[in-house]
């Protein structure tokens, strides 16, 4: 996957550009997916064109996954609403990119994503994992700081960069607020495709690692103008090669586990339940919750 910026390619080409030179050329993808946020319509929800036959540019045109795009809609979260794509540039930008760098752009599935909803996000993120493989690429569009001064944006862009390199959800969101909280003047937001960037973390894991590829503002390219300005980030989204594993602390974590639910079960109590939203062990022993971090939620092998 990638994270791209939408801007004017005057103000975010660079950026964009570092982000597609950095696909495999030859790769043969099967589709694009798309990921944007709404700037005009709110959704409630997620937005997939499933009218449009193809997107066209000065390029050429670029086909649409019609059956895809359908296939989404079979979930009540995924609804088509003209509104939502008609005047919506940030999924568009992106396609000059793609047809420059591949010889034949795979069919896209273009979707808009508006909801302060979090179990409509995830349920958007559950309903896209599958598809979240080595055969299809998702690209993800947002701008990051909006309008404050040159050297603001840089702190601020630079904590949201961290938070979304952590590839935690909670981080990334947590983030926000804090700088929402911070007082930096003009700032109003720190990521326009926030709830885009959300979803597709809500479908990584440990296997997948976020790798920072450039960072820009608009007041580097009109230097003459640092009072207002918005920030740009790249990111490429990677699969870890070193696969599924376990930290020290997840491994006393697992042994922590296991004696406590055999104590339990011989004091004659219930076994406890393990919970990833709470730290608290003031509670008996039989009901108390153990905080799980993210690798040891994932459904894997267990003997």
């Amino acid at each position: 996957a990638l994270i791209v910026p939408h801007a004017g390619y005057y103000f975010s080409g660079n950026v964009a550009a570092t982000a597609y030179m950095s696909l495999p050329k030859e790769k043969a993808y099967k589709r694009i997916f798309l990921l944007g946020p709404s700037h005009h319509e709110w959704l409630d929800g997620a937005s997939v064109n499933t009218e449009a036959d193809y997107y066209e540019t000065p390029l050429g045109r670029v086909k649409v996954d019609h059956e895809m795009a359908l296939n989404l809609t079979a979930d009540s979260v995924f609804t088509y609403q003209p509104k939502a794509h008609d005047r919506e540039h940030c999924l568009e930008v992106q396609l000059p990119f793609l047809q420059r760098r591949f010889a034949e752009v795979p069919p896209i599935v273009p979707v808009i994503i508006s909801t302060n909803d979090f179990r409509k996000l995830k349920r958007i993120a559950e309903v896209l994992k599958p598809y979240f493989t080595d055969e299809n690429l998702f690209i993800v569009s947002s701008d990051f700081s909006h309008y404050p001064t040159y050297e603001d944006a840089c702190k601020v862009d630079a904590k949201t960069g961290k938070a979304v390199e952590s590839g935690d959800v909670a981080t990334f969101i947590a983030t926000l607020e804090s700088n929402a909280k911070s007082g930096v003047r003009n700032l109003a937001t720190s990521a326009c495709g926030e709830l885009a960037i959300a979803t597709l973390m809500l479908m990584m894991n440990r296997q997948y690692e976020v790798k920072h590829l450039l960072y820009q503002n608009s007041g580097d390219i009109e230097d003459h103008d640092h009072s207002r300005v918005v920030g740009y980030h790249a990111f490429a989204i990677l699969r870890n090669s070193e696969g599924f594993s376990l930290t020290d602390e997840d491994k006393r974590m697992l042994k922590k586990i296991a004696y406590e639910s055999i104590k339990d079960s011989l004091d004659g109590k219930g076994i406890a339940e393990a919970n990833s939203s709470t730290k608290d062990r003031s509670v008996a022993s039989h009901s108390s919750l153990f905080t799980l971090h993210s690798s040891l939620k994932e459904k894997c092998g267990a003997f």
